[in-house]
C-alpha cells in the first residue's frame, strides 16, 4: 500500500479556466539565452543565471539588466545569494562559483565533482548544500572553502533543493525521489511520495507543510513533515511539466513550467487558478524557476523574464466543492461523496481515467445544496494507479489518484 495514500481522502482541488488572474509584462534583457534560476534580493534588485554561463542583474526591477560572463563554457543552473552581496552559483559538470559583490566578480571553488549540479540553498554564510545527477550532494559549513560528499542512498538526478534555517531540508528528484535531512545536509533519508514521476522542485512553507511538483502536472503536499503525502494532477488536460513552485510574501503558491501555464493558489494547494500567458510563442513556453519581491513576481526560463505586479493579483476561486472518496485503495468497488455546502453547482461529470488520460468510465449526476453518493463499479478494471476527476460547465476539479488492488 503506498504510504501517501490514505484509507480515506478529503480533497477540495478545485482548477478554474475562466478568468485571467492577473497581467504579465515581458521584461526586456541584454540578450535572449536561457534563464535557468532567479534571486529576488529586494524590490529593486534581481539576478538571474543561466545558460553561457551568463549572470544578469537588475537593480531596477527587472527595468533594465547588465550581463557578465562567469565562465562561457558553462550552464548554470541554480543559484543562492546569502544577501545583496554574497551569493553562490551551481551548474554544469560540478561547476560552484561565489561572488562578495554582487555578481562583479566571481571565483570558483572546487566542489569534487564532475556532475552536474542542479540546485544550490545556503541558509547562512557558512552552511550551504547543493544536489545534482547521479544521486550527488555536496555540503559545506565555511561558506564553500570545502564542499564534503555526503551519501544520498540513491543514484537518480536529485533536481531541487530546500533548506530551512533549523537544518531540517528536502531534495527531490527522478522516480519520485524525495529525500529528507534534519542536520543542514549531513545525512537523508528516503521518504515514501507514492509516485514514480520525476519531481522537479520542492518548497517548505511551515515545519510540518511542504509542496512538490513533478511532471505530468503532479503536484504533492504533505502537512506532516514528509511522513505522508497527497498527490494531485492540476492540469491534466495538457500534462504541464511543472518544474517549479514556490510562496508569495502573501503567502499564496505559485507554480509553473511547460505549455506556458501559469498556475496560483489562495489556500496552500487546496484551490488552484489556471492562465495560459496572453502571448504564447515558441520562444516562451518553458519557465523554469519563479521569484517574488513584496511588489512584483518574476519568472523566468526560455528566452524571457516575465513579470507581474503582486499587489493587482486576485485569484477569484469559486466556493470550496468537495469530493470524497473512499476507500483508497479499493478493491472492487469505490464510493464518490459530491458535497456542496451554499449553493448548487448543476451538472456534472465524474470521470474515471488511467494514467494517459484516457477515459474509463463516467457518470453524470445533480449536484445540489448537501451530499450525493456515487458508487463506481470496477471490478474488471486491471489493478494499478487511476483518476477521478469532476468537470461541469464552468470548471475542472483537480483529480484524485485511486489505486485498484
Amino acid at each position: 500500500m503506498m504510504k501517501s495514500l490514505q484509507s480515506f481522502i478529503l480533497v477540495s482541488l478545485l482548477i478554474s479556466t475562466n478568468n485571467s488572474f492577473t497581467q504579465w509584462t515581458v521584461l526586456e534583457s541584454p540578450d535572449f539565452s536561457l534563464r535557468h534560476a532567479i534571486a529576488v534580493i529586494s524590490d529593486n534588485i534581481v539576478y538571474t543565471v543561466g545558460s553561457n554561463g551568463k549572470f544578469w542583474k537588475s537593480t531596477d526591477s527587472g527595468d533594465t539588466w547588465t550581463v557578465t560572463t562567469i565562465n562561457s563554457s558553462s550552464a548554470f543552473y541554480g543559484m543562492s545569494f546569502i544577501n545583496e552581496s554574497i551569493g553562490y552559483v551551481c551548474g554544469f559538470q560540478g561547476h560552484i562559483y561565489k561572488t562578495t559583490d554582487g555578481g562583479e566578480t566571481w571565483i570558483e571553488q572546487n566542489s569534487n565533482t564532475t556532475q552536474n549540479l542542479s540546485d544550490i540553498h545556503f541558509v547562512s554564510a557558512n552552511d550551504g548544500v547543493a544536489v545534482g545527477n547521479g544521486g550527488v550532494i555536496r555540503r559545506t559549513t565555511n561558506g564553500g572553502l570545502n564542499w564534503m560528499s555526503v551519501n544520498s542512498g540513491v543514484g537518480v538526478s536529485l533536481e531541487a533543493l530546500d533548506l530551512s534555517s533549523n537544518g531540517i531540508g528536502y531534495t527531490v528528484g527522478d522516480g519520485g525521489t524525495i529525500l529528507k535531512t534534519s542536520n543542514f545536509g549531513a545525512s537523508w533519508n528516503s521518504l515514501n511520495s507514492g509516485t514514480s514521476l520525476n519531481l522537479k522542485d520542492v518548497k517548505i512553507n511551515t515545519d510540518q507543510s511542504v509542496h512538490v511538483v513533478g511532471i505530468q502536472s503532479l503536484y504533492l503536499r504533505s502537512t506532516n513533515a514528509g511522513n505522508s503525502w497527497v498527490s494531485s494532477n492540476i492540469d491534466m488536460d495538457n500534462w504541464t511539466n511543472l518544474y517549479v513552485c514556490g510562496f508569495d510574501y502573501s503567502g499564496k503558491l505559485w507554480a509553473t513550467g511547460t505549455n506556458a501555464r501559469i498556475f496560483g493558489s489562495i489556500d496552500s494547494g487546496n484551490s488552484w487558478l489556471i492562465e495560459e500567458a496572453p502571448d504564447y510563442t515558441p520562444y516562451t513556453y518553458h519557465y523554469h524557476d519563479i521569484g517574488f519581491s513584496e511588489n512584483r513576481l518574476f519568472i523566468t526560463g526560455s528566452k524571457t523574464i516575465r513579470f507581474a505586479a503582486v499587489s493587482s493579483l486576485t485569484l477569484d476561486v469559486v466556493e470550496a466543492f468537495e469530493f470524497h472518496i473512499f476507500p483508497n485503495p479499493f478493491s472492487e468497488v469505490f464510493t464518490i461523496q459530491l458535497m456542496q455546502s451554499t449553493q448548487s453547482i448543476g451538472s456534472a461529470k465524474v470521470e474515471l481515467l488511467d494514467m494517459s488520460g484516457k477515459v474509463i468510465q463516467s457518470q453524470t449526476a445533480e449536484i445540489q445544496t448537501g451530499a450525493i453518493m456515487l458508487n463506481f463499479d470496477a471490478w474488471a478494471i486491471q489493478p494499478g494507479v487511476y483518476m477521478v476527476r469532476v468537470l461541469n460547465e464552468n470548471d475542472r476539479f483537480a483529480p484524485i489518484r485511486v489505486v485498484k488492488l
